[in-house]
C-alpha cells in the first residue's frame, strides 16, 4: 500500500474515522490553529474499557506508521494503564 502524504484536518478525520471504526465514544475534536505552536488539533475520546481503549491506541499508531507519510509525530498518555 502506498502511504499518503495528507494536511492536518485529512489527519484528523483519518484519526476520527478509526475511533468511529473502533467504537469510541464521545469523540471530540477541538480545532486548535492558531492557538497552538504545536498542533492544530487535538481529539478527545472515550473508550468502553481498558481493553477497548489499548485496543483504540494500538489501531492508531498501527495505522498512522503503516498508512501515513511521513508518519506523524503524536503523543500517547496513559497507554500502559489503559488510560488514555
Amino acid at each position: 500500500m502506498t502511504k499518503k502524504t495528507l494536511k492536518s484536518k485529512d489527519l484528523k478525520d483519518i484519526i476520527i474515522e478509526i475511533l468511529e471504526d473502533n467504537k469510541a465514544a464521545d469523540i471530540v475534536p477541538i480545532d486548535l490553529k492558531g492557538k497552538s505552536d504545536i498542533c492544530d488539533y487535538m481529539i478527545i475520546a472515550c473508550g468502553t474499557s481498558t481493553t477497548n481503549v489499548n485496543a483504540i491506541a494500538d489501531n492508531i499508531a498501527f495505522k498512522l506508521k503503516h498508512d501515513v507519510s511521513p508518519t506523524p509525530t503524536t503523543r500517547n498518555e496513559g497507554k500502559s494503564e489503559g488510560k488514555w
